[in-house]
């Protein structure tokens, strides 16, 4: 089993594990499981990634790790050629626990996701930004049929302007990607429930957020 890599669920909450198989889905990046028996990698199809997706982080799924091999016996004047199984099929469950990634895929979905979110306490609570306009989202909301992926270039630039405001009013504070993706997260759920909709998790923005680098001394990139 290689060092250079880390388990998922070691730096990422489960619902941001689903985020990071559907990428996995799209071609993103790889992930892998490890062999019990031998330790080493195995790469997840997306066919697999699909299945784990589909049975959530409570459900495992059997994976095929090694297929079953067979001989072949040759025949005499009296027997037919024959063949039988020299090695049979192995398999292991894989479920979110089991979802591994190695460096170069680590780096990967930390531009989109950082670097690990599991055990950082968000701090949005007793923090203002300023209102925005809701019947302008709204309408952008219901044009992209509540779409958090069809508003990706949007809410990056809404980002932006958050943490700018963030910066401004508390610059004594430490904030992570998390904290401004909840607080846009929090701005647009009553627009979603007055329109009808499920409302996305804070984690389907986190994607689209990018800390500014400017502020390095200052705020907290999440990197």
């Amino acid at each position: 089993m290689s060092n250079n890599g880390k388990f998922l669920s070691s730096m990422y909450r489960d619902e941001i594990i689903t985020l990071i198989i559907e990428e996995a889905i799209n071609g993103q990046f790889q992930l892998t499981f490890i062999d019990r028996d031998t330790g080493i990698e195995q790469i997840l199809s997306r066919g697999d990634l699909s299945a784990i997706r589909r049975n959530g982080p409570d459900k495992n799924v059997e994976i095929q790790v090694e297929r079953a091999t067979f001989k072949y016996v040759r025949g005499s004047e009296w027997l037919p050629p024959r063949q039988y199984i020299d090695n049979f099929a192995r398999n292991q469950n894989v479920g979110y626990s089991d979802l591994w990634a190695n460096e170069s895929n680590l780096k990967l979905i930390a531009v989109l996701f950082g670097v690990g979110d599991k055990f950082k306490k968000q701090i949005t609570q007793g923090y203002q930004i300023r209102a925005i306009d809701k019947d302008e989202r709204q309408k952008l909301i219901k044009e992209k049929k509540g779409s958090v992926e069809a508003r990706g270039e949007f809410i990056t630039s809404r980002a932006r302007e958050v943490y700018e405001e963030l910066y401004e009013k508390y610059p004594r504070s430490k904030f992570i990607r998390d904290d401004v993706a909840a607080m846009i997260c929090d701005e647009e759920k009553d627009i979603y429930e007055r329109l009808g909709l499920d409302a996305p998790i804070a984690g389907t923005y986190l994607k689209f957020v990018v800390a500014p680098k400017s502020r390095k001394s200052k705020v907290c990139t999440g990197k």
